[in-house]
Formats: C-alpha cells, structure tokens, sequence
C-alpha cells in the first residue's frame, strides 16, 4: 500500500470517528434536553362506574387536591394523560400514589371522585 493510499484510509477513518462522535453527542444532548423539559411521568385516569367503587376507598377531590396537584386538574378537568412534573421528587410521587393510588394502611382500591365522576388513577413513565 503506498503512502497516499494509506493516508487517505486514515483520513477517512478520521472522519468516520468523527461522524459518530457528532451523532453520539447529538443523541446524548436531545435525551438530556427533553429529560429537563418533558417530565417522563404522567398521569392517567381509568373512568370506572359507581358500583365499581363499592369495595374501596372513595376520595373526593377538591380545589386544594388541584391547588396541590396541578397535573391531576389538567388530567379530570381537560380529559387528557398530561405530564406531572410534581412527581418527579420520589417523595411528592410516593405522597401522590399514598392519597390517591394506593396505601398500605388500606387493603382496598382507591377510588377518586369529582363532580359524580369516578375514576382509578395510574402514573406512567414515558
């Protein structure tokens, strides 16, 4: 192989590194940028009849449960799985799921109900 096949070879390689690291940094960069800006958990509401809630605990939501939760509001108000960037602290998260999804103390469902709805509340990471 002479010198001028070898060179451009390396170059081409060069650039080949080079390309990938780009993508590489390109692809880590957008993940770190949509972690800060979309929260990956959200929350989604599981409509269920009334007759279904007989064996478990009924909480009725109030204007303090949304002044609290804001993500649950836009959830049973604009009937749609928004994200919930208040549950990214596991403390607030593990406080959400204790009032509303489920809690140790009680061996039942738990049920939430506004304006005659009822629903079942589940959080899910995107």
């Amino acid at each position: 192989m002479t010198n001028e096949k070898r060179d451009r070879n390396v170059r081409r390689g060069l650039l080949i590194i080079g390309i990938a690291f780009l993508l590489f940094v390109a692809y880590a960069g957008y993940g770190l940028y949509r972690e800060s800006t979309d929260p990956p958990y959200s929350i989604h509401l599981f409509p269920v009849n009334e007759s279904e809630t007989e064996d478990g605990v009924i909480v009725h939501l109030t204007e303090e449960d949304f002044e609290r939760w804001p993500s649950l509001e836009k959830a049973i108000k604009e009937d749609r799985s928004p994200s919930a960037p208040e549950l990214t602290n596991s403390s607030r998260r593990s406080e959400f799921g204790d009032e509303y999804m489920h809690n140790d103390t009680v061996d039942r469902p738990i049920y939430v109900e506004y304006e005659g709805k009822y629903f079942r509340i589940r959080i899910s990471i995107r």
